[in-house]
């Protein structure tokens, strides 16, 4: 699949790239721009916009996917739902962010939507069910989950994705480089597997946020918004559940077991900078949404590094993490 790959990749680079000058001249006639606040690092006005060029080459690269590879599912009912929930989940996730970049909206709100939109995925058969625990080598290979606590992890792990990848959105480059770099390992791993489908979504996902570097990269002319981190986070927690799916044969029993831990370990960065703001939240006794400067680029231009440091020092540290988990995982 490395030509099929290599093509829709450049495909969703080259939308992405060609629409940001676009949407950037749009955006600033319309006054969509995100204006400076004390807590931000950035203290330029920004159009904030950019993520429509993300939903665009999706829209494209999806159907231009969907075409080719229709053979490749089992029966077409598989084929309409997996294109079906790919594209509501895209728009809804989008429009949801671009609402909050119009009019912004409360924290609350925002996470009651992220919950009803993690919901409908479970209810579209898009669920965490047995979580594959072979790697650490015990007497048991996966833990089986009730429709409760399926229903309830599956939600909190799209939801928490979503905003875990609109949290490391806080420095221009940043969100675009680590998504960028991570999805393309991520889809090579589960073409490898065997998910061709969401292996070149995710490939196309990671063109087109290279693509958007180039205007994103400091100092930025365009930024994404929170259209563009909702649409990257909703997609890639929905991708990492079917993605991660394996067959299992255990004691004459035949499943699917998720293994999770593949994308945990990719997307390592992000992940751990919303663990960790939580936690430090918490302690203090305040709410996990209460906005600071404890996310990890601010720790470290704390110590004294600049803004093109931090992001590159984040990104090389994200391409060790991405080749070191091909090496053990492919």
């Amino acid at each position: 699949m490395f030509f099929e790959s290599f093509i829709l990749f450049l495909i969703n680079f080259s939308i992405t790239y060609r629409l940001s000058p676009i949407l950037r001249n749009i955006g600033s006639k319309l006054d969509l721009i995100d204006k400076p606040e004390e807590r931000k690092i950035n203290k330029r006005s920004l159009v904030r916009v950019g993520g429509i060029s993300f939903i665009i080459s999706f829209i494209i690269s999806l159907t231009i996917i969907f075409l080719f590879t229709k053979n490749n599912f089992v029966t077409s009912n598989e084929y309409n739902n997996f294109f079906s929930i790919s594209i509501i989940i895209s728009l809804l996730s989008f429009i949801l962010g671009f609402a909050d970049d119009v009019k912004s909206l409360s924290p609350i709100f925002r996470l009651f939507i992220q919950l009803i939109i993690s919901a409908l995925v479970w209810s579209c058969g898009v669920q965490i069910t047995n979580i594959d625990i072979s790697f650490l080598k015990l007497d048991i290979e996966y833990i089986q989950l009730s429709k409760f606590i399926s229903f309830f992890l599956t939600i909190i792990w799209i939801t928490g994705i979503t905003n875990a990848i609109n949290w490391i959105d806080g420095l221009d480059g940043l969100a675009s480089s680590l998504v960028g770099i991570s999805s393309l390992s991520l889809g090579a791993l589960i073409i490898k597997g065997g998910h061709i489908q969401e292996g070149l979504v995710l490939i196309g996902i990671s063109g087109s946020c290279l693509g958007f570097l180039i205007f994103n990269s400091y100092p930025a002319k365009l930024i994404m918004g929170d259209g563009g981190s909702y649409f990257l986070g909703f997609n890639l927690g929905y991708l990492s559940i079917l993605g991660s799916k394996s067959y299992l044969v255990s004691n004459s029993l035949n499943l699917y077991t998720q293994k999770l831990h593949i994308f945990i370990l990719i997307f390592a960065i992000p992940l751990f900078d919303m663990a960790y703001v939580i936690l430090v939240r918490l302690l203090k006794g305040l709410s996990p949404f209460y906005p600071d400067n404890n996310h990890l680029h601010h720790r470290l231009m704390n110590y004294g590094f600049t803004h093109e440091k931090v992001v590159r020092f984040l990104t090389v540290a994200n391409i060790i993490i991405c080749i070191s988990s091909l090496i053990i995982l492919y």
